[in-house]
């Protein structure tokens, strides 16, 4: 049966006559249940239709809508509209509308005089509102309206209101506003003093959001420095600091922190927008991009709205901004900082080089001329390995010049003193005559070359000797670093251009490299090249060689590939200085410079060198890219050691496995493998990093020096040096070598003489390197059968017992491994065995603290495990049977004394051991019994001879019960009685 629900007023809800309060939700419920009666608008069962009907729209709409009735505007409401009351509701249901809005009535009684007296519809779009909700007054916006709801006789009865909070759209709307306004704003900004300047004004956009703001900056020189603010300076004078904001109890993980008592830090807060003081901030810590504080910002906190995460995210917005918009400029000032003092120093190595090439060329002329009247004059007077030195110190004094030319071209050009004689040419022909000079050095290194030329109908002006220099430098370029395939010129017409290109299939060039090639003293680095020596200066300076003639270049390249140099200049004389142009002299040849044509030719000589025949022991590699440099030190070492070269690190590499070599002798830089990853290589390679290594640099100074030996050279050497500095150095490595070579031999002949079991791994797949002899009979092996193998391949049974993760594990954190009786399941002899093994893996560490490898030791314990098992079984066997008969078992001292802990008796009696400890045992035996057994074991124990007695024992129950008792003497090896063992045996009547 159904019970039926009824209101206090005691009608029925179902009752048709109040079907319109059906439903509504909970509202529905909680106007159904209201006393209405105590109302002015009184019980339900007396409200006017229009209010019937009025408020069933409201209860079944899903819009917000409230109805405020009768002269007293008392309160109805949906579910939806509930919000709007956040804690008021539900108290608000059925109360006048000026006690619901007591803190808006001001601004919202005109609205409702205006409706309800004159029937006008009112209402408002975004009003604010600000209402006492969640226990502060907060800042509201609304959408709404009040609409008339007339009576039977025409008259205002009531007011339907629907309504929208609009509060999120409208602060949102602001935020995002500000943020956008601060974006743009500081992205025009120049300097950091800009920056503060539109601080000043921008904070003050928002001063609901942001009632004031700080910004501080932090450095070395000043500390934390006040940069901007958004006050008045009268409201800045006012503030009165208690003391300095905490800056150094910020958060570093959320890099903010709340402060919930401004008060504590100022004694005046700004004044704020609202009524309320401002009462709380927050402060951001600002970064630069390497992690280092550079700034703080404090933002005071809306005092009529809660700090939530919206409000967190909008101010934590705002502070990243300022804070990028301040490293950025900094940034950019640090950029142009360094661009204006590369400038400087790009200008002073100009003129530094200049004054000193003028240095050098008196003393180079004095070199060069003797050097060419002694090849020159040298017929029958000179030996073959003489004239070898002669030319080899003339064709580098010859590089050296070259340099030296550049950098006068280099200093000419920025000084503005270089000229140029523009004559009319046939630049096809020029330009081929030029290239041939090359044909014979190219093809004898195996590269095609090939010349393409097209006549030209317009005319091409050019100062012969620059264009030699632009063809020569991007020919020598080209051959430097193609290895294989084919060089290519070509000159044609193209847009009013004369073009000349020169295109290989070399090595090409990177990407990210190619925008850098024509900058002065830039170099790309990794490249495989015929050599890797250079300045950096020959594409720069044939940029600037073909802005003389004001043309350009370009180059395309793909790495792997090839590259592609492209010079265009313009037909004709109009774009030339017209005090540069000069006639044409028919019977001029002008002289072709072979600096650059004989220091291509040295990529590729490799002259014969005479040597005396001597015996030679020690094997050194020597690496070095300049074929000169090889040949004079292979000269220096020959006769007494067998010198192998390599011109790089690869080619070494491969070297260095093949021979037995004592010694390497490397340059640095070189192309392919330079030197610093060469001897990475080699002392990552168990195999060969025994052998030291002698670096040769032209790099000098503590720095360089410090870079080699760190990188795992032995031995450093600066260029130039001398040939008794170099045989010096390479005597002392090679008797270092013999000291180590000596120590590792008495090392392993006292390992092989160890008695206990020893083994050394090397490397990361621990290579077993040694075995002594007791390792070795430990594991069942032979010395051929591990030696040179993994240890987990030598012992694949170990693998599957985890002493693959164990090796591991020292060798990667270099913490010692022990182990005691541990057991190891060896393939012994051809079958498995279980032995026990006391052992040690140790990390062993080279000089720099890196594990390198394992030092294993270990001792077979297998029989003293087997034998304590055994004892321990034997003991096993005897408790079991000695439970078997429910017997308690003991032991005494020689004397007869109980001594130590007896489990047994303890249980039997409830005794605790200093209870019975000696005699005192014979308190649990029955008064009756006590003297008689203490009488009768005296005498055995007198005697030596076993005790066999009865006697009543007080149990842990509390009773007395017969035991049997045995004891027998255990004797040691002189006859003397070690201790004692005996049972008490239950004795059933």
């Amino acid at each position: 049966m159904k019970t039926k629900t009824k209101t206090k007023n005691g009608k029925d809800p179902q009752n048709a006559s109040l079907r319109f309060l059906s439903g509504g939700g909970s509202m529905g419920d909680l106007i159904r249940n209201f006393n209405w009666e105590a109302t002015q608008i009184g019980p339900i069962s007396q409200w006017p239709s229009n209010l019937r009907s009025t408020l069933s729209i409201c209860l079944s709409s899903n819009f917000p809508i409230g109805i405020y009735w009768g002269k007293d505007l008392v309160l109805l409401y949906n579910d939806a509209w509930s919000p709007i009351l956040a804690n008021k509701h539900p108290w608000a249901l059925g109360r006048p509308a000026i006690e619901v809005w007591p803190d808006i009535w001001n601004d919202i009684e005109p609205l409702f005089k205006e409706t309800m007296t004159n029937g006008t519809p009112t209402g408002s779009k975004d009003a604010l509102l600000p209402m006492e909700r969640h226990g502060i007054v907060e800042e509201c916006y609304f959408d709404f309206t009040f609409t008339p709801v007339y009576d039977e006789s025409g008259a205002v009865a009531g007011i339907f209101n629907a309504a929208i909070e609009t509060t999120y759209r409208v602060i949102s709307d602001r935020r995002a506003s500000f943020i956008n306004t601060l974006a743009l704003d500081l992205s025009s900004c120049q300097s950091e003093p800009d920056v503060y300047d539109n601080l000043k004004e921008l904070f003050r956009r928002d001063l609901i959001d942001l009632p004031f703001s700080f910004l501080y900056t932090l450095d070395k020189v000043n500390g934390r420095e006040l940069k901007t603010h958004s006050l008045t300076d009268e409201e800045f004078d006012k503030l009165g600091v208690v003391q300095p904001f905490p800056f150094d109890e910020i958060d570093e993980s959320e890099n903010s922190l709340h402060l919930y008592n401004l008060d504590q830090y100022l004694k005046n807060t700004p004044v704020s927008l609202w009524s309320e003081p401002t009462s709380e901030a927050i402060i951001f810590l600002l970064r630069e991009v390497d992690g280092r504080i550079s700034s703080y910002v404090v933002f005071g906190l809306n005092s009529r709205k809660r700090l939530d995460n919206d409000y967190y995210s909008f101010l934590k917005e705002t502070a990243n901004i300022i804070g990028i918009t301040i490293n950025n400029i900094r940034s950019i000032e640090v950029e142009r900082t360094k661009r204006e003092v590369l400038e400087q120093i790009d200008k002073a190595k100009t003129i530094f080089f200049s004054n000193i090439s003028h240095e050098f060329r008196t003393p180079l002329t004095l070199i060069l001329s003797p050097l060419e009247e002694l090849l020159r004059n040298s017929e029958g007077n000179l030996t073959q390995l003489q004239k070898q030195h002669i030319d080899t110190t003339h064709r580098n004094a010859m590089r050296l010049l070259k340099l030296v030319n550049n950098l006068l071209d280099f200093s000419r050009i920025e000084s503005g003193r270089q000229t140029a004689d523009f004559s009319l040419e046939d630049i096809s022909a020029y330009t081929k005559n030029l290239a041939g000079n090359f044909r014979s050095m190219i093809e004898k290194a195996g590269v095609q070359f090939n010349v393409k030329t097209e006549e030209f109908v317009q005319p091409v002006y050019i100062d012969k000797g620059i264009w030699e220099k632009i063809v020569f430098n991007l020919l020598s370029n080209a051959f430097k670093y193609t290895l294989s395939g084919s060089i290519t010129v070509h000159v044609f017409s193209e847009h009013q251009n004369a073009v000349l290109t020169v295109e290989d299939t070399g090595v090409g060039i990177p990407q990210s490299e190619l925008p850098l090639m024509f900058e002065r003293f830039h170099r790309v680095q990794g490249n495989d090249a015929r050599t890797h020596e250079g300045t950096g200066i020959g594409l720069s300076l044939v940029k600037e060689l073909v802005k003389i003639h004001g043309g350009t270049i370009s180059v395309d390249s793909k790495q792997g590939v090839g590259s592609r140099f492209t010079v265009s200049i313009p037909f004709g004389k109009n774009h030339l200085p017209l005090d540069q142009i000069v006639k044409k002299k028919a019977d001029f040849d002008f002289p072709i410079d072979n600096l650059l044509i004989a220091e291509a030719s040295g990529f590729i000589n490799n002259p014969e060198t005479v040597k005396e025949e001597k015996e030679v022991t020690e094997a050194i590699l020597l690496v070095d890219d300049n074929p000169d440099m090889r040949e004079h030190i292979k000269r220096l070492l020959e006769t007494t050691y067998n010198v192998v070269t390599a011109a790089n690190g690869m080619e070494a590499l491969h070297k260095l496995k093949d021979g037995n070599i004592t010694l390497v002798i490397s340059d640095i830089m070189m192309p392919i493998m330079d030197g610093y990853q060469l001897v990475k290589e080699i002392k990552n390679d168990e195999r060969i990093n025994h052998i030291p290594i002698v670096l040769l640099s032209a790099r000098a100074g503590e720095e360089a020096q410090l870079e080699g030996y760190d990188t795992g050279a032995d031995d450093y050497l600066i260029k130039p040096f001398s040939s008794k500095e170099l045989l010096a150095r390479i005597a002392v490595q090679l008797r270092m070598v013999k000291a180590k070579k000596k120590v590792n031999e008495n090392l392993t002949s006292v390992i092989n003489q160890s008695p206990v079991a020893m083994t050394m791994l090397l490397g990361k797949d621990k290579v077993i390197k040694l075995a002594n002899v007791m390792a070795l009979e430990l594991w069942g092996k032979k010395s051929e059968e591990v030696i040179d193998r993994s240890a987990l391949d030598a012992f694949p049974e170990l693998v599957s017992q985890g002493f693959g993760k164990i090796l591991d594990d020292v060798y990667q954190t270099g913490n010692p491994f022990i182990a005691n009786e541990m057991p190891v399941t060896l393939l012994r002899h051809g079958k498995q065995e279980t032995l026990y093994i006391n052992f040690i893996y140790q990390p062993l560490k080279n000089s720099a603290n890196e594990t390198h490898g394992i030092v294993g030791i270990g001792v077979d314990v297998t029989e003293q495990v087997m034998s304590r098992n055994r004892i321990e079984e034997s003991e096993q066997r005897f408790e079991a049977a000695v439970k078997a008969i429910q017997g308690i078992l003991w032991t005494n001292s020689p004397n007869g004394e109980m001594t130590g802990e007896q489990k047994g008796w303890e249980e039997l009696t409830g005794q605790k051991p200093e209870e019975y400890q000696g005699f005192g045992w014979a308190k649990a035996v029955h008064p009756e019994d006590a003297q008689a057994t203490v009488d009768a074991w005296n005498e055995a124990v007198i005697e030596r001879k076993p005790f066999e007695f009865e006697h009543r024992v007080k149990t842990v129950n509390g009773n007395y019960e017969w035991f049997s008792i045995r004891a027998i003497p255990v004797l040691n090896p002189d006859n003397s009685i070690r201790e004692w063992v005996g049972v008490h045996t239950h004795k059933q009547l």
